[in-house]
């Protein structure tokens, strides 16, 4: 009798955990369905997918079944890290059998979609009575198709190369580890959970994947919304190139994950890229050298909003960038640079975040470098060469005085 009496109640609590499982999903499918239902009748979709051609356009395609037919439909669409939605409208056909085709056309040569950048798109139908649904759908990737890539990966960083030599490729890996560590450990910034490096075999490859999309650069390009580095490294001298590439756009990514860029100084983003870059870039040191000699160093606060746009003042805006952060960390320490930031990231203005970061006002933190300049501090990695000449010139000339006043005596 207990044992049936088990049996029973086993068999019970079967119904009821089945009858709870089948509540659940009823109450799942109603909700779905009231989303996609209105006073005219319901939204059904068959199917929807995209087709994208890469720096031409991105074509959604959607299939749906509406009881009191369809009437508009329109894709919002929005890149990850956008301040706003682009609201595409969509084309529609009737097809055979009371199913309704729409589709939405993006133009990639006039909206400036990021290569790599992921995307977020719902689809918002309107029925002929006036009901309307919208439908999210997976998030997009916009991958650069032109070429067969294969990813390596290694700890939080993906990288991605194509007709290369894979021990090239774990060069650049290791590359890419120790600049991180360069930046992160000093600065103590938090890394991303990833970072995609894709690397091009020349210029052009990656220029025309930028200029498509209204951007342009020669060597590489950061974009922290979506932690993408673009880098070109020719495989015949990429190790070269990569140890100032990969660190100035890690720099880049770093930054933005800690605070928007927009809201830190050009001269500091740019510094700080510079500064981290294994190899300094002797064509800049000359660029730095002449101007100051002459006298023509752009003002600090000229450099928060942005560089200036001819070749000659950006080039020295990023020589002058580099030598205004280097002589920040040797007088303020890493701690200097880090609380720059942290005052950025809470809104400080450029002149305000130099006072709070480091307790100096911006034009005094400029007059400092520049008496530095003068003293020919900022020019040497090490300290000053000038004593240590005189001590060498007094243990030089000792012996010659005292034999001239033995002499004497």
């Amino acid at each position: 009798m207990a044992r049936q009496t088990i049996r029973a109640y086993a068999w019970l609590m079967r119904i009821r955990r089945a009858a709870v499982i089948l509540s659940i999903t009823v109450l799942a499918i109603c909700g779905v369905m009231a989303r996609a239902q209105d006073a005219g009748g319901a939204v059904t979709v068959i199917d929807a997918w995209t087709e994208i051609r890469f720096g031409e356009a991105i074509a959604f395609m959607i299939e749906v079944e509406a009881e009191a037919g369809v009437g508009a439909a329109e894709v919002i669409f929005q890149e990850n890290g956008a301040a706003e939605a682009v609201v595409i409208p969509a084309v529609f056909e009737d097809e055979p059998g009371g199913a309704h085709r729409a589709a939405a056309i993006l133009d990639l040569t006039r909206y400036a979609l990021t290569p790599f950048a992921r995307a977020l798109y719902t689809w918002r139908i309107t029925d002929r009575a006036g009901g309307a649904v919208e439908i999210d759908q997976p998030p997009l990737q916009y991958d650069d198709t032109r070429f067969d890539w294969q990813m390596y990966n290694r700890e939080n960083i993906y990288l991605y190369a194509y007709d290369r030599p894979t021990a090239q490729v774990q060069a650049a890996l290791n590359q890419a580890i120790i600049a991180q560590t360069r930046i992160t450990q000093p600065l103590r910034l938090t890394m991303p959970a990833s970072i995609n490096i894709y690397l091009y075999n020349d210029a052009a490859d990656l220029r025309s994947a930028l200029t498509l999309h209204g951007r342009d650069a020669i060597e590489g390009y950061a974009d922290p919304r979506h932690n993408v580095i673009l880098l070109s490294a020719p495989p015949t001298y990429a190790e070269l190139d990569l140890r100032r590439q990969l660190p100035h756009e890690l720099a880049h990514i770093y930054i933005g994950h800690h605070t928007e860029e927009q809201a830190v100084p050009a001269w500091l983003v740019e510094g700080l890229a510079l500064y981290f870059e294994a190899e300094p870039d002797p064509d800049l040191r000359a660029v730095f050298e002449e101007a100051a000699q002459n006298g023509a160093l752009h003002p600090l606060e000229a450099l928060c909003p942005a560089f200036p746009l001819d070749r000659q003042g950006f080039a020295l805006a990023y020589a002058q960038s580099y030598e205004v952060v280097r002589y920040i960390e040797r007088r303020y320490g890493p701690a200097g640079l880090r609380s720059l930031l942290d005052a950025y990231k809470e809104g400080a203005s450029c002149r305000g975040g130099v006072a709070q970061g480091l307790g100096v006002a911006l034009d005094a933190l400029e007059h400092d470098w520049l008496l530095a300049l003068d003293a020919g501090d900022s020019s040497a990695d090490g300290p000053a060469l000038w004593p240590w000449l005189v001590l060498l010139f007094v243990f030089a000339a000792w012996p010659a005085v005292f034999l001239t006043f033995t002499r004497r005596r």
